[in-house]
């Protein structure tokens, strides 16, 4: 009986984990830890690099041999990104991490169970974070993470601090990979910078309403990621837009489009199951409906979405303009200073532009023709601001880089190669050559610094170790000597010094 007992107990022993399965950070919440922040949180916790446990432990655990043979040759960095999002890259990762560590949650660190309501991945291919908040988790002696909400590609700003995420170091102005054999969270992987900053060093930028929302959408749905037993399908879409055109008693799809301000042909293809909307359109669904994204995923809405404010306020149907009102309308538009696309207007109205040229040709024209004048007009001034605050740049003693010299300036990047690419190529090449010729000055005075150690410490018979030369110089940092320039120095003058590698460390 008490052998029974013995044996009943031993198989109750779950089996032991390759890894210590510690906890996500943030799990059940909506600023849950992403999955390659817990991944680099994991290699330190065991106290070997990143690379090593990518590389060695989880890439020959993988099942797909494309990943397998890629791992074996080293997966490139640029491709890591997708472990946050929706891939065969995340799952393979999810399924591995979850054996290696012996839990079960992994997967609420990526949007992998929300695959059935998305068509496109909808992280950012490079880190994110908010400096003020990783300077408070520091000052308050907190977890330091990214959290899964700042690598969505559409949110860019941090509710909490009102500050703009970066994406870029301030210090040597790079952008960051998600794995990295220096990767270190909270830290630039190429110069080491602390990557937090202090609130008042960072301007605020008051979120706007629409803004606001798709945080709040993106929260519930990363809140209620743990909590849900089943997720929806791809075929979610169909089931549901349906149900709240019955629920809103519009008969006619063509009068649904319009409430939904969506293409008619697209709407079909949704409620055909065809295609499933992007990213963009969900939230738009969302916001129209005035509801949030958990309620349109439980279908909480069927008895009460007739109570909504932009029904209940504006009516569901457009009521048909007439004649007269598109007219004057018209001429209206034509007497404004800040003209309007005939789009725009005729979205307003609630018409089609194939309807203004037919009634009416020649104020569709004048309309179409000022406002195109207008953005040319839009377009010379912009070119001018941008060509100075690039020439400002390049005249400045101290080079910078061509993103501080753009963000400082509220200038988006892709507008400004689009109108001035060779200032912006100089800018880039300038500082380029600043960030080597100091990289190559600071490299010089290290191995000065080391050089002049190790001599003193031969002079006295000592081996010139990385223990030795630190204790002799605690201004050298220990961890340079993992970097293979410095630790290649090191041996070589001790090799010319007459020391003996094989036999010493």
């Amino acid at each position: 009986m008490i052998d029974q007992l013995i044996k009943r107990k031993i198989n109750e022993v779950k089996p032991r984990s390759v890894f210590f399965g510690i906890e996500p950070i943030g799990l059940g919440t909506s600023y849950v830890e992403s999955l390659s922040s817990y991944i680099s949180r994991l290699a330190i916790y065991h106290n070997v690099p990143i690379t090593i446990l990518l590389n060695e432990t989880i890439g020959p655990r993988l099942e797909s041999t494309y990943l397998t043979d890629k791992f074996a040759k080293r997966l490139a960095p640029n491709r890591y990104y997708l472990i946050n999002g929706i891939s065969s890259i995340n799952r393979e990762f999810i399924n591995v991490l979850e054996k290696l560590t012996g839990r079960n949650d992994i997967e609420h660190l990526t949007f992998k169970n929300w695959e059935g309501i998305f068509s496109k991945n909808i992280v950012v291919k490079h880190k994110r974070w908010c400096p003020v908040c990783l300077e408070e988790w520091r000052k308050e002696s907190k977890p330091v993470y990214e959290p899964l909400i700042w690598l969505v590609s559409d949110i860019e700003k941090c509710e909490i601090h009102y500050s703009r995420l970066k994406e870029h170091c301030h210090n040597c102005g790079k952008k960051l990979a998600f794995i990295h054999r220096h990767s270190l969270v909270g830290h630039c992987q190429y110069c080491y910078q602390w990557l937090g900053e202090s609130e008042s060093s960072n301007k605020k930028e008051y979120l706007s309403k629409e803004e606001l929302f798709l945080i709040e959408y993106y929260k519930k749905l990363l809140e209620s990621g743990s909590k849900q037993t089943s997720f929806p399908s791809k075929s979610f879409i169909c089931l549901v837009l349906p149900q709240i055109k019955e629920s809103l008693k519009i008969g006619r799809v063509l009068d649904f489009a319009q409430f939904l301000d969506v293409r008619y042909h697209k709407l079909i293809d949704w409620m055909k199951n065809r295609h499933i909307p992007s990213p963009e359109a969900l939230v738009s669904i969302c916001q129209k409906l005035d509801c949030t994204i958990d309620e349109l995923l439980s279908l909480s809405m069927e008895n009460d979405i007739l109570n909504h404010k932009c029904i209940t306020d504006q009516g569901v149907l457009r009521k048909k303009v007439t004649k007269e009102k598109v007219y004057s309308s018209l001429l209206n538009e034509i007497k404004k200073d800040k003209p309007r696309s005939l789009g725009q207007i005729c979205n307003e109205l609630g018409v089609t532009s194939k309807y203004v040229y037919w009634n009416y040709p020649i104020l569709g024209k004048k309309i179409s023709d000022k406002y195109l004048s207008f953005k040319n007009q839009q377009d010379i001034q912009v070119h001018n601001k941008i060509k100075e605050v690039l020439e400002k740049s390049l005249k400045k003693d101290e080079p910078e880089s061509l993103i501080k010299c753009l963000d400082d300036n509220d200038i988006s990047y892709k507008i400004a190669k689009r109108h001035h690419p060779t200032l912006c190529q100089e800018i880039s090449t300038r500082f380029s050559n600043y960030i080597s010729e100091n990289k190559r000055k600071r490299l010089e005075q290290t191995q000065s610094q080391i050089l002049k150690v190790i001599y003193e410490l031969n002079e006295e018979g000592i081996y010139p170790s990385v223990a030795k030369i630190t204790q002799r110089n605690p201004g050298i940092d220990p961890n340079i000597f993992r970097q293979k320039v410095f630790n290649d120095f090191r041996k070589t003058t001790a090799i010319e010094l007459g020391y003996e590698l094989s036999k010493r460390r």
